[in-house]
């Protein structure tokens, strides 16, 4: 691995620690900002993907960010087939109980 693949895994992880902190003290906006620094970054990674999603939820939009985490799920992988969700994106998406809320 370069140089610039471990940034890009260190802006993502920053980002998404930024983003959980931001929303857990009810600060939508940088916790907004953190995600989109790191969709710059990484705009095809699913963890700043999800992170998205819940900001989007924390803004309201509750079926935007259901589709967004329905987009994850059903990214197709090189062969054109929908991708396995690895266990660490597997259990951000079970931390998101909202999903069945309505």
């Amino acid at each position: 691995m370069n140089i610039d693949n471990h940034m890009v895994c260190a802006i993502v992880d920053v980002a998404h620690l930024l983003t959980g902190r931001f929303l857990t003290s009810g600060d939508i906006r940088r916790a907004r900002a953190a995600t989109e620094t790191a969709l710059l970054a990484a705009p095809y990674d699913a963890l700043t993907k999800l992170d998205l999603a819940a900001v989007t939820k924390a803004e309201g939009h509750l079926e935007e960010a259901r589709q967004i985490v329905r987009e994850v799920c059903n990214e197709p992988d090189e062969d054109g087939l929908p991708s396995e969700v690895n266990d660490r994106i597997g259990e951000v998406i079970a931390r998101m109980d909202w999903l069945e809320a309505s």
